[in-house]
């Protein structure tokens, strides 16, 4: 159900379309392309206006809609695979650069499997896999809908979350209702997985991951005490007459205060520990005033949380104009963003002194993977030649 009707679909294909009975309200798209080599279902108009997207590997059938969502299916019948689907949710049409990640490095991992790798065998039958996401708009009340509407498509046999912790909580329930397996790489959220047999997810959970950091930044304080042997004049150390570990004061800006993660903090920063709530329309004069009181209360460990780029680009303007020097200034999760990466290409230097915490790296460990027989490396230069872009932790864990 396209707007401006079939006229508006591009001349390759013909496009009929016809209704699904197993999901209400949802129209299909069936598209024969030109040279007949493109028959199955490309694209799912949902009644509340969102799109679905279907990927299975061979040649391909493109259509782009009014909308500018561009959907891609693939036959397998040339490939004599029987066909496992795989679906849930996603962010198509807010262009999310995370869940673009994640949908990628699954085509990838389609394209891979049932071409080069000629599917899987369970004793005398082969499959192959094919995707199928439901755009869940980046919403907390619409990632319900999405998935409930992919995990009943037909022929599903798997669920795939899509991109955030904060979605894929709703993901994890609507599993559960479901008992239908879901994998997750795109979430490290702790309670998602706990008390759910059908989620299981490939990151490292969040508290994890803040004790690494965390505990590195304490370590790394505490060897810069030890290299000021005590025969050195209190002034010229790099912390002050205190020393580094025994000033450590942690702050955190961002759009919420995560009290959950009050204790992993307490144990490497001790107290008191203070918050700051912003958002995105909170003026450069209002951060500016925020980062002035907690530099009255000797913050030294800042992190910054749920920010956008041009807000931690103002935020380290502003701590260079106030010389507000801290031991560490962190930003989780967001080093290894394109949007980041972009920033630091336009020549924001200041981002150098923001620290995150890598969860894989294309360079880290170069060990064959067993059932991929690819190494890290390896992917990143077939995922860049693929995409043109390099991938981050979530491309990696998706595949995997």
């Amino acid at each position: 159900r396209a707007s401006g009707g079939l006229s508006a679909l591009p001349t390759m294909c013909l496009c009929h379309l016809q209704t699904l009975a197993s999901v209400a309200g949802v129209a299909l798209l069936l598209c024969v392309g030109a040279k007949g080599n493109c028959t199955n279902v490309v694209v799912n108009e949902l009644d509340n206006g969102s799109y679905a997207e279907s990927y299975v590997p061979a040649d391909a059938c493109e259509v782009t809609l009014p909308g500018g969502t561009w959907i891609s299916h693939h036959q397998y019948e040339d490939l004599g695979l029987e066909t496992i689907t795989v679906a849930g949710p996603s962010s198509l049409s807010k262009h999310k650069n995370g869940a673009r990640e994640l949908r990628q490095a699954s085509k990838l991992f389609v394209d891979w499997l049932n071409v080069k790798r000629g599917g899987l065998s369970v004793g005398s039958r082969r499959f192959g896999m094919n995707l199928a996401w439901v755009d869940d708009a980046k919403h907390k009340v619409q990632v319900s809908n999405a998935t409930a509407r992919a995990l009943r498509l037909d022929n599903v046999r798997f669920g795939v979350a899509g991109y955030g912790s904060s979605l894929t909580e709703y993901t994890a329930l609507q599993a559960k209702a479901d008992q239908i397996i879901t994998i997750s790489a795109g979430a490290s959220g702790d309670d998602i997985y706990m008390d759910n047999p059908y989620m299981f997810g490939f990151l490292p959970g969040v508290t994890r991951k803040k004790r690494d950091l965390y505990s590195s930044i304490r370590d790394m304080s505490a060897k810069v005490d030890v290299a000021w042997d005590s025969s050195s004049s209190p002034d010229d150390r790099p912390c002050g007459r205190m020393g580094c570990n025994s000033t450590l004061h942690f702050a955190e800006i961002g759009k919420s205060c995560r009290e959950h993660l009050h204790e992993v903090r307490k144990e490497f920063f001790g107290e008191p520990e203070d918050c700051e709530k912003v958002s995105k329309h909170t003026s450069e004069l209002e951060l500016q005033s925020t980062l002035s009181r907690l530099q009255a209360k000797n913050v030294t460990i800042l992190e910054l949380y749920g920010l956008g780029v041009e807000q931690m680009r103002t935020i380290t303007k502003i701590m260079e104009k106030l010389h507000f020097d801290v031991y560490a200034l962190i930003c989780a999760g967001r080093v290894f963003k394109s949007d980041f990466k972009e920033a630091v290409e336009a020549g924001w230097w200041q981002s150098s002194y923001i620290l995150d915490s890598a969860s894989w790296l294309p360079s880290k460990t170069q060990h064959r993977g067993g059932f991929s027989n690819m190494t890290s490396k390896e992917f990143a230069d077939q995922y860049k030649s693929t995409w043109g872009e390099k991938p981050t932790y979530l491309a990696a864990a998706q595949f995997a």
